[in-house]
Protein backbone atom coordinates (compact mmCIF):
# COMPACT_ATOMS: atom_id res chain seq x y z
CA UNK A 1 0.00 0.00 0.00
CA UNK A 2 3.00 2.31 0.41
CA UNK A 3 2.97 5.12 -2.12
CA UNK A 4 -0.35 4.10 -3.63
CA UNK A 5 -3.69 5.88 -3.79
CA UNK A 6 -6.72 3.75 -3.14
CA UNK A 7 -8.93 3.94 -6.25
CA UNK A 8 -11.88 6.31 -6.00
CA UNK A 9 -14.34 3.54 -6.80
CA UNK A 10 -13.35 1.70 -3.58
CA UNK A 11 -15.77 2.67 -0.82
CA UNK A 12 -14.89 0.08 1.84
CA UNK A 13 -11.39 -0.96 2.88
CA UNK A 14 -10.65 -3.99 5.07
CA UNK A 15 -7.27 -4.06 6.82
CA UNK A 16 -6.25 -7.28 8.59
CA UNK A 17 -3.38 -7.44 11.11
CA UNK A 18 -1.38 -4.42 9.85
CA UNK A 19 1.83 -5.48 11.60
CA UNK A 20 4.68 -2.96 11.33
CA UNK A 21 2.61 -0.78 9.03
CA UNK A 22 4.51 2.25 7.77
CA UNK A 23 3.49 5.87 8.24
CA UNK A 24 3.18 6.13 4.48
CA UNK A 25 0.66 3.28 4.33
CA UNK A 26 -1.29 4.84 7.19
CA UNK A 27 -1.31 8.11 5.25
CA UNK A 28 -2.89 6.33 2.27
CA UNK A 29 -5.62 4.97 4.57
CA UNK A 30 -6.01 8.40 6.18
CA UNK A 31 -6.63 10.05 2.81
CA UNK A 32 -9.11 7.32 1.88
CA UNK A 33 -11.10 8.11 5.04
CA UNK A 34 -10.83 11.85 4.42
CA UNK A 35 -12.71 11.47 1.16
CA UNK A 36 -15.49 9.48 2.79
CA UNK A 37 -14.23 5.90 2.61
CA UNK A 38 -15.16 3.37 5.27
CA UNK A 39 -12.57 1.29 7.08
CA UNK A 40 -12.84 -2.06 8.86
CA UNK A 41 -9.63 -2.83 10.74
CA UNK A 42 -8.78 -6.06 12.54
CA UNK A 43 -6.01 -5.35 15.06
CA UNK A 44 -4.18 -7.89 17.20
CA UNK A 45 -2.41 -7.76 20.51
CA UNK A 46 -1.19 -11.31 19.81
CA UNK A 47 -1.96 -13.04 16.54
CA UNK A 48 -2.40 -16.81 16.57
CA UNK A 49 -1.77 -17.12 12.83
CA UNK A 50 1.21 -14.78 12.59
CA UNK A 51 4.02 -17.00 13.82
CA UNK A 52 7.53 -15.60 14.43
CA UNK A 53 9.70 -15.91 11.33
CA UNK A 54 13.01 -17.76 11.75
CA UNK A 55 12.92 -17.79 15.57
CA UNK A 56 16.35 -18.13 17.17
CA UNK A 57 14.83 -20.31 19.87
CA UNK A 58 12.95 -23.39 18.55
CA UNK A 59 10.62 -23.12 21.54
CA UNK A 60 9.35 -19.86 20.06
CA UNK A 61 8.24 -21.44 16.80
CA UNK A 62 4.74 -22.16 18.10
CA UNK A 63 4.32 -18.87 19.92
CA UNK A 64 1.75 -16.30 18.74
CA UNK A 65 3.08 -13.52 16.55
CA UNK A 66 3.53 -9.87 17.42
CA UNK A 67 0.96 -7.10 17.67
CA UNK A 68 -0.53 -4.88 15.00
CA UNK A 69 -2.03 -1.42 15.17
CA UNK A 70 -2.81 1.77 13.28
CA UNK A 71 -1.09 3.96 15.84
CA UNK A 72 -1.00 7.24 13.91
CA UNK A 73 -4.67 7.03 12.94
CA UNK A 74 -5.92 5.92 16.34
CA UNK A 75 -4.03 8.72 18.08
CA UNK A 76 -5.65 11.29 15.80
CA UNK A 77 -9.05 9.85 16.67
CA UNK A 78 -8.40 9.90 20.44
CA UNK A 79 -8.23 6.12 20.72
CA UNK A 80 -5.56 3.80 22.09
CA UNK A 81 -5.19 0.08 21.38
CA UNK A 82 -3.36 -2.07 23.92
CA UNK A 83 -0.68 -4.14 22.19
CA UNK A 84 1.42 -5.42 25.10
CA UNK A 85 -1.36 -6.88 27.24
CA UNK A 86 -4.44 -8.97 26.48
CA UNK A 87 -7.81 -9.26 28.15
CA UNK A 88 -8.54 -12.10 30.57
CA UNK A 89 -12.09 -12.64 31.80
CA UNK A 90 -13.17 -15.32 34.26
CA UNK A 91 -16.77 -15.09 33.03
CA UNK A 92 -15.66 -15.98 29.50
CA UNK A 93 -13.01 -18.57 30.41
CA UNK A 94 -13.20 -22.28 29.61
CA UNK A 95 -10.95 -25.27 30.07
CA UNK A 96 -8.86 -26.06 27.01
CA UNK A 97 -6.06 -28.46 26.17
CA UNK A 98 -3.32 -26.35 24.59
CA UNK A 99 -1.12 -29.31 23.63
CA UNK A 100 -2.01 -32.65 22.09
CA UNK A 101 -2.57 -35.10 24.90
CA UNK A 102 -2.17 -32.39 27.52
CA UNK A 103 -4.53 -31.98 30.45
CA UNK A 104 -7.17 -29.26 30.02
CA UNK A 105 -6.57 -26.05 31.94
CA UNK A 106 -8.62 -22.94 32.49
CA UNK A 107 -7.69 -20.29 29.89
CA UNK A 108 -8.96 -16.86 31.00
CA UNK A 109 -7.36 -15.13 27.99
CA UNK A 110 -9.30 -17.29 25.51
CA UNK A 111 -12.53 -15.33 25.58
CA UNK A 112 -15.67 -17.35 24.84
CA UNK A 113 -17.87 -14.26 24.66
CA UNK A 114 -21.59 -14.66 25.28
CA UNK A 115 -24.46 -12.20 25.50
CA UNK A 116 -22.81 -10.41 28.45
CA UNK A 117 -20.15 -9.06 26.11
CA UNK A 118 -22.12 -8.61 22.88
CA UNK A 119 -24.04 -5.45 21.98
CA UNK A 120 -27.49 -6.82 21.17
CA UNK A 121 -28.84 -3.39 20.20
CA UNK A 122 -26.49 -2.82 17.25
CA UNK A 123 -27.22 -4.21 13.80
CA UNK A 124 -23.62 -5.42 13.41
CA UNK A 125 -23.67 -7.69 16.46
CA UNK A 126 -27.36 -8.25 17.24
CA UNK A 127 -27.42 -11.67 15.53
CA UNK A 128 -24.29 -13.01 17.25
CA UNK A 129 -24.92 -15.46 20.11
CA UNK A 130 -21.31 -16.22 21.02
CA UNK A 131 -17.83 -15.50 19.77
CA UNK A 132 -14.30 -16.76 20.42
CA UNK A 133 -11.58 -14.12 20.82
CA UNK A 134 -8.20 -15.49 21.95
CA UNK A 135 -5.57 -13.05 23.25
CA UNK A 136 -7.71 -9.99 22.50
CA UNK A 137 -6.36 -6.47 22.78
CA UNK A 138 -8.50 -3.70 24.26
CA UNK A 139 -9.43 -0.14 23.33
CA UNK A 140 -9.40 2.93 25.54
CA UNK A 141 -9.49 6.70 25.22
CA UNK A 142 -12.08 9.34 24.40
CA UNK A 143 -12.98 9.99 20.76
CA UNK A 144 -12.04 13.40 19.42
CA UNK A 145 -14.73 16.03 18.98
CA UNK A 146 -16.99 15.15 16.07
CA UNK A 147 -16.68 11.39 16.56
CA UNK A 148 -19.02 9.04 18.40
CA UNK A 149 -18.03 5.61 19.68
CA UNK A 150 -20.17 2.50 19.88
CA UNK A 151 -18.83 -0.50 21.81
CA UNK A 152 -19.73 -3.68 19.93
CA UNK A 153 -17.88 -6.25 22.05
CA UNK A 154 -16.57 -5.95 25.61
CA UNK A 155 -15.35 -7.93 28.59
CA UNK A 156 -17.28 -8.12 31.83
CA UNK A 157 -16.04 -6.32 34.98
CA UNK A 158 -14.68 -9.72 36.08
CA UNK A 159 -11.67 -9.12 33.86
CA UNK A 160 -8.15 -7.78 33.91
CA UNK A 161 -5.31 -7.08 31.50
CA UNK A 162 -2.44 -9.57 31.57
CA UNK A 163 0.93 -9.78 29.85
CA UNK A 164 0.61 -11.43 26.48
CA UNK A 165 3.52 -13.82 27.00
CA UNK A 166 2.07 -14.99 30.33
CA UNK A 167 -1.28 -15.58 28.68
CA UNK A 168 0.26 -17.76 25.97
CA UNK A 169 2.33 -19.85 28.39
CA UNK A 170 0.05 -20.56 31.33
CA UNK A 171 -3.64 -20.03 31.80
CA UNK A 172 -3.38 -21.61 35.23
CA UNK A 173 -1.03 -18.84 36.39
CA UNK A 174 -3.48 -16.17 35.29
CA UNK A 175 -6.40 -17.91 36.99
CA UNK A 176 -4.43 -18.38 40.22
CA UNK A 177 -3.27 -14.75 40.41
CA UNK A 178 -6.42 -13.22 38.95
CA UNK A 179 -7.54 -9.87 40.34
CA UNK A 180 -10.66 -8.46 38.66
CA UNK A 181 -10.33 -4.84 37.58
CA UNK A 182 -14.02 -3.99 37.75
CA UNK A 183 -13.70 -2.59 34.22
CA UNK A 184 -15.58 -3.74 31.13
CA UNK A 185 -12.88 -3.33 28.50
CA UNK A 186 -13.97 -2.56 24.90
CA UNK A 187 -12.81 -5.28 22.50
CA UNK A 188 -14.46 -4.03 19.31
CA UNK A 189 -15.67 -0.50 18.62
CA UNK A 190 -17.16 1.57 15.83
CA UNK A 191 -16.24 5.20 15.28
CA UNK A 192 -18.56 7.41 13.28
CA UNK A 193 -18.64 11.09 12.46
CA UNK A 194 -16.30 13.77 11.18
CA UNK A 195 -12.74 12.46 11.06
CA UNK A 196 -9.72 14.74 11.09
CA UNK A 197 -6.54 13.85 9.27
CA UNK A 198 -3.72 12.26 11.21
CA UNK A 199 -1.29 13.98 8.85
CA UNK A 200 -2.07 17.73 8.94
CA UNK A 201 1.34 18.51 7.44
CA UNK A 202 0.78 16.24 4.47
CA UNK A 203 2.41 13.00 3.38
CA UNK A 204 5.19 11.74 5.67
CA UNK A 205 8.76 12.04 4.46
CA UNK A 206 10.42 9.10 2.81
CA UNK A 207 12.55 7.09 5.28
CA UNK A 208 16.31 7.45 4.68
CA UNK A 209 17.81 4.79 2.46
CA UNK A 210 20.01 2.28 4.17
CA UNK A 211 23.62 2.42 3.09
CA UNK A 212 25.40 -0.84 2.37
CA UNK A 213 28.34 -1.49 4.66
CA UNK A 214 31.53 -2.08 2.76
Amino acid sequence: MDGEKIPDEVKLLVVVHPKNISDKAQYVIDQFIMRGGKLIAFLDAMSLVDKPSNPSNPMMANMPGGPSSLDKLLKAWGIQFETSKVAADMNFARELSMQRGGAPQLMPAFLFINSEGINADDVVTSQIDNLLLPFAGTFSGTPMAGLTETVLLKTTPQSQLVEGMTASFSGETIAKEFKPSGTAYPLAIRLKGKFKTAFPEGAPAEPPEKKDDK
